[in-house]
């Protein structure tokens, strides 16, 4: 299974208004598998960082993405490093010969 970001993500800094933009292409997702002993098999947490500069402040947006059980999307979290999210990326778990 493999994690599939699609489009881009886009925020905006609240005291200035401009903007950054990341796109999917730029993720790189480490995945752990978390709890192997859950009810209906492992859940598998899948984790991609990526440092932004705006005015000269290093920020760093971080997605988290859960699979529980194997193969479905559980959750995913954004935490955006303290900027505005003007738009998100999609986000799907699939075979990896469906990639």
């Amino acid at each position: 299974m493999s994690v599939v970001v699609k489009g881009e993500l886009i925020l905006q800094d609240r005291e200035t208004g401009e903007q950054l933009t990341i796109k999917a292409s730029e993720l790189d997702f480490q995945s752990d598998v978390i709890d192997e002993d859950r009810e209906m098999g492992a859940e598998i947490f899948h984790v991609a960082e990526v440092e932004v500069e705006i005015w000269g402040e290093i920020r760093t947006v971080r997605i988290e993405v859960s699979e529980y059980p194997e193969g479905c999307l559980n959750y995913e979290d954004l935490d955006s490093g303290g900027l505005d999210v003007v738009q998100s990326f999609t986000v799907d778990i699939v075979l990896d010969d469906e990639r």
